[in-house]
């Protein structure tokens, strides 16, 4: 007698052959017989895979051409049989009992439309991802950098998740019309959390369910896209995303003082943000009452550098004035990501005062010492 799928788990791969086996090994004794694996291979020529070294459960799907993330994924669902849709993606790395917390939440939930997990860097044990609040073109990822442990393990819901790591019933996504390929490999995810919310279920994250995620390992592919995505993403959903930011920024700086951190009262403000949100992140701080005694604005020295590259690895030796490694005051660092100072080792420990803070374009806050690598 045939075994019925219940999970499908989709694989969308672009290149990063390592990353995809390391996921396979913490994926395939995970599984039972009511899972199916589809890896669909969207590299170009010269990256695909050789399917034959792939496990013989595994099905293999290639694309002609890249495509981007949303056709793969489409292209994944098409060809699955299973009740719920999982996508995991390549460079995540799972916890056991990841499949075990998924059925159980779909069995004690209701009316749910997508499940997502916690998603934490393999490297400092540090909260990555674990669903999003919004407000504008501000994207608020609830517990940023927060160690897990000192976090409630309870479902919540949100208004959007990483599908990076998620789970769907399959009907619901061929309700809202599966992924819009509009989007190439950013925002897509966000969009279709929105769809499924616009149609009454719900988006939960269930912090049991684990994921460790290398984040973007394709990062100059995936971010040459991301101002697309971003702009289709906003351009659509603007008038619902409507929460208050200043709530938020308040909230962030509450979780920044029980760590036991005080928000400097005179600081010199450093822009290093691409985006246009880095006006109202200057706007918030000032709200906070700060003494604001200088503000260096480095944003337009990125104007020729390529988009994806300014949200990494932003080198403080190279990018500003040896002066302020100096100064006496507290510097305010206001970044994209918080990724972009991770690799500032040597600043952050040479700097004259050790009180400086990121905030970051998810309105989070951080110590600089908190996030600088080995620190």
């Amino acid at each position: 007698m045939a075994i019925s799928i219940l999970n499908s788990i989709i694989i969308p791969l672009f290149g990063n052959e390592d990353l995809l086996y390391n996921l396979l090994s913490t994926l395939l004794p995970t599984i039972d017989s009511q899972c199916e694996i589809i890896v669909v291979d969207d590299g170009l020529e010269a990256m695909k895979i050789n399917p034959n070294k792939l496990p013989r459960t595994v099905k293999y799907l290639s694309n002609e051409t890249n495509r981007g993330y949303s056709y793969s994924v489409n292209k994944g669902i098409r060809a699955s049989s299973g009740k719920y849709i999982t996508t995991i993606n390549s460079d995540i790395l799972l916890e056991t009992n990841w499949l075990r917390e998924t059925r159980r939440t779909f069995e004690e939930q209701s009316n749910i439309g997508m499940v997502g997990a916690r998603l934490i860097y393999p490297t400092s044990g540090r909260v990555q991802s674990s669903g999003k609040i919004h407000n504008g073109n501000i994207l608020v990822t609830i517990h940023r950098m927060r160690n897990p442990s000192e976090l409630p393990n309870e479902i919540y819901e949100v208004s959007t998740i990483s599908d990076a790591l998620a789970t769907m019933p399959k009907s619901v996504v061929e309700e809202v019309g599966l992924y819009d390929e509009d989007f190439f490999n950013s925002f897509d995810d966000l969009d279709l959390c929105m769809r499924i919310r616009e149609k009454g279920y719900r988006i939960i994250c269930n912090p049991l369910i684990i994921g460790y995620h290398h984040t973007s390992a394709s990062q100059d592919f995936r971010f040459a896209h991301a101002e697309e995505g971003a702009k289709l993403f906003f351009s659509r959903w603007w008038q619902n995303l409507n929460e208050n930011l200043s709530s938020f920024f308040q909230q962030s700086l509450k979780e920044f003082n029980t760590r036991g951190h005080i928000f400097p009262t005179e600081a010199y403000i450093i822009r290093i943000a691409r985006h246009s949100h880095s006006d109202v992140l200057t706007f918030l701080i000032q709200e906070t009452k700060i003494q604001v005694i200088e503000e260096y604005d480095y944003s337009c020295c990125l104007q020729d550098v390529p988009k994806y590259a300014q949200r990494i690895n932003i080198d403080l030796i190279r990018v500003l004035p040896f002066s302020l490694l100096l100064i006496n005051y507290p510097i305010v660092y206001i970044v994209d990501s918080f990724a972009q100072l991770a690799e500032n080792y040597y600043w952050a420990i040479k700097r004259n005062n050790q009180l400086d803070v990121i905030v970051d374009g998810n309105l989070n806050i951080y110590m600089l010492n908190e996030i600088a690598k080995n620190i």
